[in-house]
């Protein structure tokens, strides 16, 4: 236990006071401002920060409060290194209908939860191997107050400053929570910035991990974009294709309806996703399908999924979602150095089995 810290003295001392000491001084400058910038419930100062650690258990966390209430917080991350708490994180991301899709960019080594908490996965070699014979994992979660997630606030005023921020604080953490808790992990340089990506143009993906979507029979009377959301040292990653409509015939808005989703999923989880379903081997059928592979003695599971161009309709009929799903799944092995892939052969009678 490292203890909880409260400085009442003038605020803008105790903004520097706990600044300087927050998470073991291990938070890079002026973070802790970005992700108080704009909120209407914060004051701008500090409050207080706590931090502990439990190297027995392998838990470290730290939390820094707000000064308008106290109560608040303004960045707040955990660490974990014993198998049980790792796997029930994991179980917690990854299981029912809609797991965690997104990797984190700049080629960060994580991920964002669909409840908007940034992780990162790393390897701890101090620590040796664990029941499965494989190193123990370093896995570090951090939370930015407002953020609950891309669908929920990806267009939130004023979210950009933060997800920089947050994402900066996490990776610093990470770096800490590796020296705390003896896991030895690789230490990772703190990115300068960190800019939650875009939608490109569907014909600008060719040279990107989403470049299956480019080969895709859609109609070019429509307009395409595509989130690019891959990275090589994440354990998952997606290309969700949006078709976007002017709304100018309707006197609405511009709108973005979600058509299709690629994702990636490495790590020994993936394969529950899947057989989940009630399935023994991938299969494709209707709107979905699965493709496996083994990367470095660990398993990856891929899946398309059409969403419905217009919330009724998918966009590609079966047999088009398994040339997208073989051409996305070749593409993805091959840059992550798995074996060739098993594509499901034909379309399956019936769709995933509840």
């Amino acid at each position: 236990m490292l203890g909880v810290a409260v400085a009442v003295v003038e605020p803008y001392a105790n903004d520097w006071w706990v600044t300087r000491n927050a998470c073991g001084g291990s938070l890079p400058e002026g973070v802790l401002e970005d992700l108080g910038a704009g909120r209407a419930d914060d004051d701008g100062h500090l409050y207080a920060h706590e931090e502990t650690l439990d190297e027995r258990l392998g838990r470290y966390r730290c939390e820094v409060n707000d000064a308008s209430s106290g109560r608040g917080y303004r960045f707040r991350a955990s660490a974990y290194t014993s198998r049980d708490d790792v796997e029930r994180r994991l179980s917690d991301d990854f299981s029912g209908r809609e797991p965690a899709r997104l990797a984190l960019p700049a080629g960060l080594p994580g991920y964002e939860s669909q409840r908007g908490d940034l992780v990162l996965t790393l390897d701890c070699p101090r620590l040796g191997e664990g029941g499965s014979g494989k190193p123990r994992k370093l896995h570090t979660r951090a939370q930015i107050p407002g953020y609950f997630g891309d669908d929920e606030s990806g267009d939130e005023p004023g979210i950009g400053s933060s997800y920089d921020a947050g994402a900066r604080a996490a990776v610093a953490l990470a770096n800490k929570a590796s020296e705390n808790l003896r896991c030895g992990a690789e230490t990772l340089e703190v990115p300068a910035e960190v800019t939650r990506p875009e939608p490109v143009p569907l014909e600008e993906t060719a040279g990107t991990p989403c470049a299956a979507l480019a080969r895709a029979p859609l109609t070019r009377e429509d307009t395409w974009s595509v989130q690019v959301r891959m990275s090589k040292r994440a354990p998952v990653g997606s290309c969700l294709l949006e078709r976007e409509r002017d709304g100018a015939e309707s006197g609405r808005a511009a709108e973005k309806t979600e058509v299709l989703d690629l994702t990636a999923f490495h790590g020994d989880f993936s394969e529950g996703l899947w057989k989940a379903a009630g399935r023994e081997k991938p299969w494709v059928s209707g709107t979905e399908g699965w493709a496996t592979a083994r990367c470095g003695g660990t398993e990856a599971v891929f899946r398309a999924r059409a969403l419905g161009g217009d919330g009724r309709t998918p966009v590609l009929s079966a047999g088009e979602v398994r040339s997208v799903l073989a051409d996305f799944a070749e593409r993805q092995a091959a840059r992550r150095g798995c074996t060739q892939p098993q594509v499901p052969p034909g379309i399956s009678d019936s769709g995933p089995r509840g």
